[in-house]
């Protein structure tokens, strides 16, 4: 046992020096505060050249404000983590603890206080359900492959704010309100995780790969010897490979064992008493959002005329009881994809329950599944499922009635077969694969093994999910959008045309598109698609840009694409089409307010892309040849 006086000093491991070799049991009673000391309180017991690990024991009381403090040590532990080595874990998190400091967790707590007015109230937020907190909007979008930032500090987590402020609550309203956030936690963490997607732990992946081959994918290769080449610059990789699972696929007979098991524990039925439940309590349940005096079967009666929030609550709840009359031990749940059709067997081995005052929420319920080839099982909390159409979740009995040879065999055959599939890799700059993860929504960085068992890290992307070769190609400057056009016209490119572009988010904004139809400067047509934006004018009657818009910073581009739309438009777009050379001081325009752009062109302009680079910053292109000027020999050289 030791305190906080006891946490610098002598050692108390396990060593093979001293007489006393037997296991050590750190109890933790008054931990410092300051997490370096607390860090160097653990070496007491755990040290070098120890013959046993330590076990570590915290006494906690359970009660909100000291799991709050415990909660802020994780913060810190994760924060020293990513600064030391990269990696948002660390070995002494407590993995007891709800982790709500972070980002997920203030998403979590939002949701939470925007479903239960009653605790708002009682915790001092006020205000639109949206702008909870205070002024702060703490709305996150967690689409699909949408990595999350999560450096914001404990004084703005919104989070750390409920939890501060729940020391009002007397005891089982603080218990109620930590069953919330871990519900609404847990079910963004497992979204997350399904993706790849978890900034709070990387994915580290089973087994090993096997890399065939790299190829170069943005930057400059250099020379491994030069020493003196900043980290920061190292290219990116494509690796090619495949990868070799070690776990053994979960047989038939393991299968009916764990279906048979869940059938004892969880009951023959599954979630269908929870279904039934809530539908005799419908009413219970939404009287609250709906106006003075009207009843729960008028409103019923008359569903449209109802609030919006009443008409979600509604359809969720109808939705969540169906899924749960439907799951139980051994069916199989599967999920269609737009036009595909899912024949996978996604086996329910084992069913997670819900306290019965939280029935009604989607999300504090969660199933384990197994399907064909795999190790282990995976979970599944039902507010995705309640999310997707509901024409596109199917059930089929699977194991539900007993054996079936049918639905057996498929273990069978998986389990005899040795588990490899081909995978994609972003490797070397880390920076860089986090950036095109970012971008291109393509997870996060995993950590996996290669096949002399070194740690790796990397932007893992098996069968099935994007070929990172067809990804779109960035284009840094305006620089090396005028040499790509350059060689367009010097006949040294693939195609006849060449595009750039700009997305925010998925909304494509800019869109530039050269075509040369002859190997003749002048037959060149560019096509341009802008933002569109009504014109605004300023006090002295002059026309003016805001801050927040597209042309704040190119005002001569907005004048340009400021037209009033005609002919070939669509949305908030216009579109125009220059000609060559009759609108040569339009083009000088256009490519000098590509700086600063976040440009892409087609995958297989790569190569190109990468040798313009190189030869800029090797003072190698010579960028006084441009067609934007006037020019005797149009086709000449782009190099010196």
């Amino acid at each position: 046992m030791y305190n906080m006086a006891g946490a610098t000093g002598g050692s108390y491991h396990s060593s093979a020096d001293f007489k006393d070799q037997r296991p050590r049991s750190l109890i933790e009673m008054e931990t410092p505060l300051d997490i370096i000391k607390y860090v160097q309180s653990q070496g007491r017991s755990n040290r070098y050249g120890q013959v046993h690990r330590p076990r570590v024991v915290s006494v906690m009381t359970g009660l909100v404000p000291e799991m709050r403090i415990m909660q802020q040590r994780n913060c810190k532990l994760r924060a020293m983590g990513a600064s030391v080595d990269g990696n948002r874990s660390h070995p002494l998190l407590l993995d007891d603890i709800p982790d709500f400091l972070n980002i997920i967790g203030d998403q979590a707590a939002k949701q939470v206080i925007e479903a239960n007015p009653v605790y708002a109230r009682k915790l001092g937020f006020s205000g639109p359900v949206g702008t909870v907190g205070e002024q702060e909007n703490y709305t996150i979008n967690f689409s699909q492959n949408q990595t999350i930032n999560t450096s914001s500090s404990l004084s703005q987590s919104f989070a750390n704010k409920v939890l501060s402020r729940s020391i009002v609550l007397n005891s089982s309203e603080q218990t109620e309100l930590v069953d919330l956030l871990r519900y609404e936690f847990e079910a963004i963490v497992e979204e997350l995780d399904s993706i790849n997607a978890n900034p709070l732990k990387p994915k580290e992946l089973d087994g090993y790969i096997d890399i065939k081959a790299n190829v170069l994918y943005s930057g400059q290769e250099i020379d491994h010897r030069d020493i003196d080449s900043s980290a920061f610059l190292r290219p990116l990789y494509i690796a090619t490979g495949i990868h070799h699972f070690h776990e053994e696929p979960i047989s038939s007979e393991e299968l009916s064992s764990l279906v048979s098991k869940s059938r004892i524990v969880d009951g023959i039925d599954g979630f269908a008493p929870f279904g039934e439940h809530l539908e005799s309590n419908l009413a219970t349940y939404l009287q609250n959002l709906l106006p003075p005096g009207i009843s729960f079967g008028d409103a019923i009666d008359n569903l449209y005329d109802q609030p919006y929030r009443f008409r979600r609550k509604f359809d969720t709840l109808k939705r969540l009881i169906n899924l749960l009359k439907k799951i139980k031990p051994g069916v199989v749940i599967q999920i269609d994809d737009g036009p595909t059709k899912d024949t996978s067997l996604r086996t329910v081995v084992k069913l997670f329950p819900p306290k019965i005052q939280f029935a009604h929420l989607p999300q504090a319920y969660r199933i384990k599944i197994i399907s064909p080839g795999d190790s282990k099982p995976s979970q599944i909390f039902l507010n995705r499922l309640v999310a997707m159409p509901e024409n596109s979740i199917r059930f089929q009995m699977g194991l539900y009635s007993g054996e079936n040879l049918r639905h057996l065999k498929e273990f069978n055959k998986q389990s005899k077969m040795e588990r490899k599939t081909p995978v994609q890799i972003l490797v070397g700059n880390h920076l860089a694969a986090i950036g095109e993860a970012n971008q291109h929504r393509l997870g996060t960085l995993s950590l996996f093994r290669d096949k002399y068992g070194v740690l790796q890290r990397g932007v893992v992307m098996s069968k099935g999910n994007v070929d990172l070769t067809k990804l779109p190609v960035a284009v840094p400057s305006g620089r090396v959008a005028i040499a790509l056009t350059n060689l367009l016209i010097g006949n040294k490119l693939k195609g006849q045309s060449i595009c750039l572009r700009v997305n925010s988010g998925k909304e494509e904004i800019v869109c530039i598109r050269l075509f040369r139809s002859r190997f003749d400067v002048h037959a060149l047509r560019g096509y341009f698609t802008f933002p569109y934006e009504e014109k605004q004018f300023g006090p002295d009657g002059e026309e003016e840009f805001s801050a927040e818009s597209f042309y704040s910073n190119r005002q001569e581009l907005g004048k340009i694409f400021r037209v009033e739309p005609k002919g070939n438009y669509s949305g908030n777009a216009t579109n125009l089409c220059f000609d060559f050379p009759e609108h040569r001081n339009l083009y000088q325009i256009i490519f000098s307010n590509l700086e600063g752009l976040s440009l892409t062109t087609d995958w297989w302009n790569r190569k190109t892309v990468s040798e313009i680079i190189k030869d800029l910053e090797s003072n190698r292109l010579n960028l006084k040849y441009s067609f934007l000027e006037k020019q005797e020999n149009p086709v000449r050289s782009l190099f010196d």
